[in-house]
């Protein structure tokens, strides 16, 4: 019985296959996992996601790029040592992840909304979890079988796999670097941040804090009170504004929207237009009242939001600062929240629950500590700054 167990396992690691062949097929699967989940993925998304991150696409790629290249070399190399069926299993369920994540990001994702910070509703995606986990095991067992089945057949396959799956995506990347699409174009004000000056200095005297929620307006204040009417008795100092109606389901340009009044705008102008010409209602610059009677305007927000040409947010707003003027990315931080994301993207339903996170968190940490602290929006952050101040 010890000589067949110990002849089983001498099998496992049997490979007439030399270090050089196995390096070439390793090499190949591990091109087209590396670009799929560090490379493509994150910069597709960053690109695309543009109004929501303090960075954009160019200014992740060389870190991604640094980092997939390292994970496709050392992986590849390692996975090369080993040998026989060993070497085979682990290849197999490198690529039956590929495929699976890329139909994952493709088609069963589903609707699950955007990354605003609202709770998601795991329970009513049970189902969806469910038959996404029976897609990653059914592609497993498909892979395995064809291997059990046909050793040179499952090689060519898997190696053609690999191939397609790199030239799919590697087209949307070049058409990213292109400029071919509109939304993933570098605006001016990626090159500029908010920074926290002013954000705790108050007046000895006399301060009035008006907090905007773009969410709210009063006709849900209404039905809040009818089921509660001393919800709102607890507030001290609590104003609900019976003319404040929110026009817009999103904060860009539900925030312009409610300081200026601005309705009719968004549907009628270019969007860089609009986030100028939203500040002037009436014949009268808003901001410009503002400075002319000596008040400095501190804004504590994405000015990517508020604003769609720097020369003209230059003008008024003061804690705008130049971001070349000397703040520097955190690699490891910013490298480990776009790995995270890519995680939420291409893992089944089932395990994204564990990896959810709203857009603060990829914004949140991403920049080296300077003399000049970038703001980055944290409520229970600022409740405890304000609690203090």
């Amino acid at each position: 019985m010890k000589n067949d167990l110990s002849k089983k396992l001498r099998s496992l690691w049997a490979d007439r296959r030399g270090y050089s062949k196995r390096l070439l097929y390793s090499a190949l699967v591990m091109l087209a996992f590396c670009f799929t989940f560090i490379f493509f993925g994150p910069l597709e998304m960053v690109a695309f996601g543009g109004d929501s991150f303090f960075y954009n696409y160019t200014d992740v790629l060389p870190f991604l790029t640094v980092t997939a290249v390292i994970v496709f070399v050392v992986l590849a190399l390692v996975i090369a040592l080993l040998r026989g069926k060993i070497y085979n299993y682990v290849i197999c369920v490198i690529s039956a992840v590929t495929v699976c994540g890329y139909l994952q990001a493709a088609l069963m994702n589903g609707s699950l909304g955007t990354l605003t910070g609202e709770t998601v509703d795991w329970a009513a995606h049970r189902g969806q979890m469910l038959w996404g986990l029976a897609v990653w095991a059914a592609v497993l067992i498909l892979f395995l079988f064809i291997m059990y089945l046909n050793r040179k057949v499952w090689r060519t396959a898997t190696g053609i796999i690999a191939g397609l799956l790199v030239v799919m995506q590697l087209a949307p990347t070049i058409a990213i670097f292109s400029g071919a699409y509109a939304d993933v174009k570098v605006d001016e004000l990626s090159d500029y941040f908010l920074s926290e000056d002013g954000l705790t200095e108050y007046s000895k005297n006399d301060n009035t804090f008006v907090f905007v929620l773009d969410y709210t307006d009063y006709d849900y204040i209404e039905q809040v009170l009818k089921k509660q009417p001393d919800f709102f008795d607890k507030l001290d100092g609590f104003t609900g504004y019976t003319d404040a109606i929110s026009v817009f389901g999103r904060t860009q340009p539900a925030l312009n929207n409610l300081l200026t009044g601005c309705v009719d705008l968004p549907y009628n102008v270019p969007a860089k237009q609009f986030y100028t010409e939203s500040w002037t209602q009436d014949g009268k610059n808003f901001l410009e009242a503002l400075t002319d009677n000596n008040y400095d305007i501190n804004l504590y927000a994405n000015h990517r939001y508020l604003f769609g040409d720097a020369e003209f947010a230059k003008k008024y707003v003061s804690n705008l600062h130049y971001i070349k003027e000397g703040i520097e990315y955190s690699e490891v931080s910013l490298v480990s929240k776009l790995l995270s994301l890519s995680v939420y993207r291409y893992a089944p339903t089932a395990i994204k629950p564990f990896f959810w996170a709203d857009t603060n968190y990829y914004n949140d940490g991403v920049y080296k500590e300077t003399d000049v602290t970038r703001y980055i929006l944290n409520d229970s952050k600022y409740g405890e700054m304000f609690k203090s101040g």
